[in-house]
């Protein structure tokens, strides 16, 4: 179907609506429409909004052809619409009137059907390249005239120091929310006339889309004081008081003419990003160096559909080891990408970018996908099978099917569910917290585990353990670096650990590099440990090797795996005595006195279990020893038995004052002492187990 265009014939006298219809008669694409008067014609165009030229005669009863034009172009609704004046002759000025009221052409009487079409066709080709130059809701330049005019001024004055200012409201679409489309386009309307004003004649401007503008003016114009700054100042205001909205823009000083305006636009954007979420920063310049980093940002959003395809990305896996055990019990899978051209680009790198995009939700997807194929094939070669954690992102979170997908990768590779464990950051938590908290109860019901991953980094980390229905805490790997230098940082991890235990949560520690990190995190409970002391990430091949190496030699009692036990004693034959009473199923250390059994802790407490202490001995007694040991945050899980010789009660009271588990005399029973040393190390076992049927208890009430 043709689009017709429509044009409406103004004219009084019949003869001359007819013949001017006539000009167009036998043409499809032409509708002619007439009226006899200017009122006539005002009603018309009330009705009909697709109205594509006027051809008006300027004498008329009642409301005269110049009139009705006055009217016209006074109006939003017409103004846009081209208008041909004609009349008789031009003996009263009558020419010179129509053009400054914005008439587009005079045509003069008697008609002549060739001139009057071509001048017709002449004003609609120019009407419609003008409707292509302007813009629909604003009446400034579009995005294209804008760069085409800017280039003509820039190469026209390349003397003068120009800059591109591009300005735009934060969360605009908030306001169309409250106010209205009405209110919003009229905001947008109030914006576009206030850029004019401030720019005037001195430079050009436009809307590049949605309520985003640009101009182009001298530096100087924009100093202060000046007309520009005032105009400005004056109407953003105005806006924000009126509608409580925030102007941003961001600046770029145009010395480069070599550029595009586009391409100086795009910098201009880039500035005004330096201002999101800052209710101060107003208004931002252009920063080389950060240009460069967004340029290259925006080439590896473009990479990423192609390197998803080619298989530029793969997936590691770092082994998470049981504390107690030392045993890998599960891992966390890692994404890595290789570029072609760029060789390895750093997760840190590549991961926050493609969450600003909202790409990471199609990394994560392939991520999932490929530890589940990894898990089937592990259990389809017989290989001992551990859980694997995935990453979800804030998007995936938003996504009400985060469950299908999950559920649906599962069972296509026939999975457990207990195999997949899904991350999710605190920060995510803080964003959206009713659609995650729904999502986590759904995921833990259908019998997923869910790890709240690199807790204590955020601003809301109690908040967000007493909402967010986890059943795994991992330990922000920052405090793992201030660990041994920090007795505060060794304090709170502690917390977390013993708060995490109360609330039937595990714990995995990130970032573990270093023997006493392993020794402190032991000692006080947590559940597992994941760092570079154990395991850098590795692929999945190598993972495969280390559980069938680790599962097949389980079995295996060797020295280090025995308990441990600090004996400490003076007298090196009662170390002697104690040793042969307890027998050789444990593995033991040695020390003359609390100052050697305290270093002695210090370089062994992973291995050591237990420690049985004298009360009577140089430079350092077993009491202060035993007060030593509970003030440490490294060794104040580890049970201590106190020795006596003393037949009085005072010593046994003081020591199980100070927190010793048992107290035993001297001489020794050697079947009391290996009894009591059992029931030690069984009560301190028990207290492990109990946490454990407590942690199952509370999974369990989740899940129902």
């Amino acid at each position: 179907m043709v689009n017709k265009i429509t044009i409406l014939v103004v004219d009084d006298i019949t003869i001359n609506r007819v013949l001017l219809k006539n000009f167009w008669g036998h043409e499809e694409n032409y509708e002619i429409i007439e009226a006899r008067t200017g009122e006539a014609a005002l009603e018309i165009l009330n009705e009909r909004k697709d109205i594509d030229l006027i051809l008006l005669d300027v004498i008329m009863p009642g409301m005269s052809g110049i009139e009705l034009l006055a009217r016209l172009k006074k109006l939003d609704a017409f103004m846009h619409i081209p208008v041909i004046v004609n009349t008789q002759s031009d003996e009263h000025g009558y020419e010179e009137e129509a053009l400054r009221l914005g008439a587009d052409d005079f045509i003069y009487k008697p008609y002549i059907k060739g001139i009057v079409k071509k001048r017709v066709e002449n004003v609609l080709k120019k009407s419609a390249y003008d409707r292509e130059r302007t813009d629909e809701l604003t009446g400034i330049y579009t995005l294209a005239a804008f760069y085409s005019q800017t280039k003509k001024m820039l190469d026209m004055d390349p003397e003068t120091e120009y800059a591109i200012l591009q300005i735009n409201i934060v969360k605009f679409k908030v306001i169309n929310e409250l106010f209205g489309v009405i209110m919003g386009d009229e905001i947008l309307v109030r914006l576009a006339q206030m850029l004019k004003q401030a720019v005037g004649t001195e430079g050009t401007y436009g809307r590049m889309e949605a309520d985003h503008f640009v101009c182009c003016i001298p530096i100087s114009k924009m100093a202060k004081p000046s007309e520009f700054s005032a105009i400005m100042e004056e109407g953003t205001a105005e806006l924000e008081n009126k509608y409580g909205l925030t102007i941003h823009g961001g600046i770029y000083i145009a010395r480069d003419r070599t550029l595009p305006v586009a391409a100086m636009c795009d910098r201009a954007v880039m500035a005004c990003r330096n201002t999101n979420n800052n209710m101060v920063k107003r208004y931002s310049y252009y920063d080389e160096e950060e240009g460069e980093r967004y340029l290259k940002e925006q080439l590896l959003i473009r990479d990423m559909k192609k390197a998803l395809a080619e298989g530029q990305f793969y997936v590691e896996m770092q082994p998470i080891f049981d504390t107690k055990t030392k045993m890998p019990v599960s891992a966390e899978a890692l994404v890595r990408w290789m570029h072609p051209e760029k060789g390895f680009i750093s997760p840190g790198v590549f991961i926050p970018l493609f969450e600003r995009s909202g790409l990471i939700s199609r990394l994560d997807a392939y991520v999932w996908e490929e530890v589940c194929r990894v898990l089937a094939r592990f259990k389809k070669e017989g290989v001992p099978l551990c859980p694997v954690s995935v990453n979800a992102s804030r998007v995936d979170f938003c996504e009400s099917d985060l469950l299908y997908r999950i559920n649906t990768l599962t069972e296509k590779y026939g999975l457990e569910k207990k195999l997949l464990k899904v991350e999710v950051t605190e920060s995510a938590y803080t964003q959206n917290p009713q659609e995650i908290i729904k999502q986590v109860v759904d995921l833990r019901r259908e019998g997923y585990d869910v790890l709240m991953d690199d807790f204590g980094s955020g601003y809301s980390s109690l908040n967000t353990l007493r909402e967010l229905p986890v059943n795994i805490l991992k330990i922000d790997m920052k405090f793992m670096n201030q660990l041994e230098d920090s007795r505060r940082a060794a304090s709170i991890v502690l917390c977390i650990v013993k708060m995490a235990k109360m609330l039937g949560m595990k714990t995995v520690a990130e970032g573990v590099e270093t023997k006493n990190q392993v020794e402190f995190l032991r000692n006080i409970g947590c559940d597992s440990i994941q760092g570079y002391f154990f395991s850098r990430p590795i692929k999945p091949e190598e993972l495969q090797k280390m559980l069938k190496t680790y599962y097949e030699n389980a079995g295996d009692e060797k020295e280090e795996d025995k308990v441990g036990i600090l004996v400490v004693d003076d007298q090196r034959m009662a170390r002697m005595t104690l040793k042969d009473a307890l027998g050789k199923e444990y593995r033991y250390f040695e020390a003359a006195n609390g100052e050697q059994a305290l270093e002695i802790l210090h370089e062994n407490a992973f291995a050591i279990d237990l420690v049985i202490t004298d009360v009577v001995m140089p430079r350092m007694d077993g009491i202060t020893l035993l007060q030593e040991i509970k003030a440490n945050p490294v060794f104040m899980g580890i049970p201590v038995v106190v020795v006596t010789a003393s037949e009085g009660s005072a010593d046994e009271f003081h020591a199980l004052e100070m927190g010793a588990t048992e107290l035993i005399r001297k001489p020794f029973d050697f079947h009391v002492v290996k009894r009591r040393i059992k029931n030690v190390l069984k009560i301190a076992e028990n207290e492990w187990l109990k946490e454990e049927v407590w942690n199952m208890k509370q999974n369990e009430a989740i899940r129902q």
